[in-house]
């Protein structure tokens, strides 16, 4: 749609707080629930992000939360 954001907000509501989509062939969990992603990003396995290049201008090459990796992504969470 015009609006993905508002796409999977709606989604969450009939589907659940959490989507499996995919951003063109690499799969993505959705998260829609704080608590949940409180739980999720405690936990150091969900610290790894694949490198989609079509994201890197989005994300100002992976300094964006939701796309870093790794020790970037851990120390984000901390800020």
């Amino acid at each position: 749609g015009e609006n993905p954001a508002r796409t999977l907000q709606q989604w969450s509501k009939i589907y659940g707080p959490i989507l499996h989509v995919y951003l063109g062939s690499h799969g993505a969990i959705i998260i829609h629930d704080n608590q949940l992603i409180r739980k999720a990003f405690s936990m150091n396995s969900f610290a790894g992000r694949p490198h989609i290049k079509l994201f890197d201008n989005i994300s100002g090459n992976r300094r964006d939360f939701a796309f870093a990796d790794g020790s970037k992504a851990m120390e984000l969470r901390r800020v």
